[in-house]
């Protein structure tokens, strides 16, 4: 299945500057996850958007994660290289520096969603399934292993910023 018994979910995460990456950090320092998916809404975009890179004034960080190969099979998915200029840009930066700063081996992802309609919704989900799926497959490939997941809230899908997922029973990076 998609979603692995040992995924664990924020959700409803606050849209605010301090409050999001002080609620996810918190959550990371508990768990230790090996990855970390936030996903966030982007009303203007009409497809799902992997985020390359978090910045904050004339720092850019990047993922660790190689992008490409998990647009694999997708049709309404590309990779963004602006995750805009609020919470979700914000949180996905700070994450990203937490992680090096801290000298943590730690994949992290932000997936920005558009606004899910009847019309796009089945789309929009078999993309986002197949983008996971590209993630265990890169993850099963090597001597590491992936278990992160969760679309959207569905009580609450208009939310800017409405999930972030981490995942703390795997072992990326050890031998």
């Amino acid at each position: 299945g998609l979603v692995e018994p040992n995924w664990h979910f924020l959700r409803k995460i606050p849209v605010d500057f301090e409050l999001a990456p002080k609620i996810v950090i918190a959550e990371i320092e508990k768990l230790q996850p090996d990855l970390t998916i936030c996903c966030g809404m982007a009303e203007k975009r009409s497809h799902l958007s992997l985020e390359s890179n978090g910045s904050e004034i004339d720092e850019i960080l990047h993922t660790k994660l190689a992008l490409e190969p998990l647009l694999n099979g997708t049709s309404l998915t590309d990779i963004s290289h602006n995750a805009g200029h609020f919470v979700c840009n914000h949180l996905y930066y700070s994450i990203l520096n937490y992680c090096n700063h801290h000298n943590r081996d730690h994949y992290c992802l932000f997936i920005h969603v558009p606004i899910i309609h009847p019309f796009n919704r089945d789309l929009i989900v078999k993309d986002f399934s197949i983008v996971i799926q590209n993630l265990k497959s890169t993850f099963s490939n090597s001597t590491c292993s992936l278990s992160p997941l969760s679309l959207y809230d569905k009580s609450a899908p208009n939310l800017t910023l409405s999930n972030v997922v981490v995942s703390p029973d795997s072992h990326l990076g050890s031998s």
